[in-house]
């Protein structure tokens, strides 16, 4: 299953998302958004999903202060109502190859991988004010802690059953609010570290000749991505 991260300030290119690339990929998605709606002492939030649309609404903060909180409750909905086999996680700000995403996950399947994606260089645990000025609430302000191990970073990364099951009962998305380095940590506690296979690039050029899976696009460059 594909977990699309998304808000709602985005929904004006969903169509273009499915119909680029997400329902010719021919594995099921939900699309996951947040309400607004956040008591951020609450360890649970209320959840509602659209099977017309397969949208997945929470009830977080639907900006970059609740990535954390739309991953771990999204995964854990999705769990419970799905029961994956694995998840590919995926943001809204890529262009993908349809016929090379099945492939990976063909081969993350045989392989019996856990965690794998564009694995950042191992090294001593510290801490990171990457990307702070994106948060709103004071908290969210603090270096992030980096995991002792590699972490698959942002755009694409595939997560087995045995890794599911980990963040469905260890990840506490109050923890750490950089979404993707929260599923490192609590996957790298429980024993599961992450195996590189770079499958994202950030050169449509690499992209267009088929040396990786998706293009981030990250400065918007691409018409999926333009208003």
């Amino acid at each position: 299953m594909i977990l699309l991260l998304s808000c709602d300030a985005n929904r004006w290119k969903w169509q273009r998302i499915i119909d680029g690339w997400l329902a010719p990929c021919g594995i099921p998605y939900v699309i996951v958004v947040g309400t607004g709606l956040q008591d951020k002492k609450e360890g649970l939030v209320a959840a509602s999903f659209d099977e017309a649309t397969r949208e997945l609404r929470l009830d977080c903060d639907d900006g970059y202060d609740g990535l954390s909180y739309k991953v771990a409750h999204g995964i854990r909905e999705i769990v419970a109502r799905f029961a994956p086999e694995f998840l590919i996680k995926v943001d809204d700000d890529i262009v993908l190859n349809p016929r090379m995403l099945q492939r990976y996950t063909e081969i993350c399947r045989a392989a019996r991988l856990d965690y794998c994606g564009n694995a950042s260089a191992r090294g001593a645990p510290g801490y990171s004010v990457h990307g702070i000025a994106k948060f709103r609430w004071p908290e969210n302000k603090l270096p992030i802690l980096l995991p002792s191990n590699s972490t698959c970073v942002g755009p694409l990364y595939y997560l087995s059953a045995a890794s599911l099951r980990v963040l469905v009962n260890h990840m506490d998305p109050g923890s750490c609010r950089c979404e993707d380095v929260n599923v490192s940590l609590t996957l790298e506690a429980n024993g599961i570290l992450a195996d590189s296979m770079p499958v994202f690039t950030e050169v449509w050029r690499q992209y267009a000749e088929g040396f990786a899976v998706a293009f981030h696009d990250d400065t918007r460059a691409h018409p999926q991505n333009i208003r």
